[in-house]
């Protein structure tokens, strides 16, 4: 805990004054195929790790850590087409999501 409060509660608030939702915990398996097989300089750059594939309508969830790079997220739209949905994660949670991530995009 920071000064008393605990990191969820951080996040929690950090989360609602983006207007996007957070994640407590992740199974870092969801990025052991490397979805949406973006390169991981790519991912790296933009700060937004795909932990999903798009669906129908193109929606592919991303992790980010605090703050969200609004354009980043404006930029993965236009390289890709997808409308990306942000999630919080912790620092470590990310750097541990992007570890998985580069690994599976090297097999």
């Amino acid at each position: 805990a920071l000064y008393g409060i605990e990191k969820t509660a951080i996040l929690r608030a950090l989360a609602a004054q983006a207007g996007t939702r957070y994640l407590t915990s992740i199974d870092t398996a969801c990025v052991s195929d490397a979805p949406c097989g973006l390169a991981p300089a790519a991912v790296e750059a933009l700060g937004l790790i795909p932990f999903s594939e798009p669906d129908a309508q193109g929606r592919v969830r991303v992790a980010s850590t605090s703050p969200i790079r609004w354009a980043a997220v404006t930029a993965l739209t236009q390289l890709t087409g997808w409308t990306p949905e942000p999630y919080l994660v912790e620092d470590e949670t990310w750097q541990t999501l992007f570890t998985q991530y580069a690994a599976a995009a090297a097999r």
